[in-house]
């Protein structure tokens, strides 16, 4: 399993953080917790990445956020990986995955 601490230790930015995504493929391995750490850690709220679609309602029920709760859960479960989002990628990803919508599916049965 990739060490994913060493691979984001010296992102500063959102472009370094996309481009490394990128270059390890976690950009497509993780692509919830890609756009939550884009979202929440670097303040990216424009680009068209996955949690962005979620909360604008693209692709969805046709509400402003996809999100059964409005996103609440996501600023929890980004509040549990706010320090430690480098080595916990792939629980990030599976929590955010789970997570039910508007419609009664879960993200990652919606979104994949």
């Amino acid at each position: 399993m990739a060490n994913f601490y060493e691979i984001y230790e010296n992102v500063g930015n959102i472009e370094d953080f996309y481009e490394t995504a990128k270059a390890h493929r976690h950009d497509e391995q993780y692509p919830y917790a890609v756009g939550m750490v884009a979202h929440y850690i670097f303040g990216d709220r424009d680009s068209y990445n996955l949690y962005s679609q979620i909360m604008r309602g693209e692709g969805g029920t046709g509400h402003s956020c996809c999100f059964e709760d409005g996103g609440y859960e996501c600023n929890c479960i980004m509040l549990d990986y706010e320090y430690s989002w480098r080595e916990n990628m792939a629980d990030l990803n599976e929590a955010i995955g789970c997570l039910p919508l508007k419609n009664g599916d879960r993200v990652k049965d919606r979104y994949s």
